[in-house]
């Protein structure tokens, strides 16, 4: 081999693996800066409104950019053993779709917090959910980031009734406390 055709194959080994490095760095960039953060409430408050209750899940916007397409699914999730295996029946609950909805930026010192969002589910919760034995409940959560495009989807499961749903209202604000 001579020299042009060494220099060639060490430019092309440089340029291959500088490629294959920068592509791992913009997706570390993209996974890890451009995703939605998001914190969901690990209760359920239950207010009493108009003559019945609701059922309030509080989620949070901790990102540095605004979220759009919010939707969060509940369902009622029952095991089944079918040989020797369990699977889950699930029955839907609701799906809250907020149609063009917008959460905005994290700001700490927002007065009107709107980086956080109450999602409302007017079904008797406590009537549907009746045993924690054989039942649990599991809210899922779908954003999308305004600036990178990126969605977020978050599971959350509930398996005692008696810690997961809090008599009272949330705080205003970013906590994700009950009064």
């Amino acid at each position: 081999m001579n020299d042009s055709q060494t220099k060639f194959m060490t430019d092309f080994a440089l340029s291959l693996f500088n490629s294959i490095v920068s592509s791992f760095v913009w997706v570390y960039v993209l996974i890890f800066f451009f995703r939605p953060r998001v914190v969901i409430s690990k209760n359920i408050s239950k207010v009493f409104k108009k003559g019945k209750y609701t059922y309030q899940i509080k989620v949070i916007n901790r990102g540095r950019r605004d979220l759009f397409d919010l939707k969060m699914e509940a369902f009622i999730m029952t095991p089944r053993k079918i040989e020797g295996s369990t699977i889950f029946t699930r029955k839907k609950l609701i799906t809250i779709p907020e149609e063009n909805s917008r959460l905005s930026r994290y700001k700490p010192k927002d007065e009107g917090a709107s980086h956080a969002f109450r999602f409302t589910i007017d079904e008797e919760l406590d009537q549907i959910w009746t045993n924690n034995e054989n039942k649990f409940l599991t809210l899922r959560f779908y954003s999308t980031d305004g600036f990178s495009g990126m969605r977020n989807f978050q599971e959350i499961e509930f398996h005692d009734k008696k810690l997961a749903i809090i008599e009272g209202d949330f705080k205003t604000g970013s906590s994700l406390d009950i009064n």
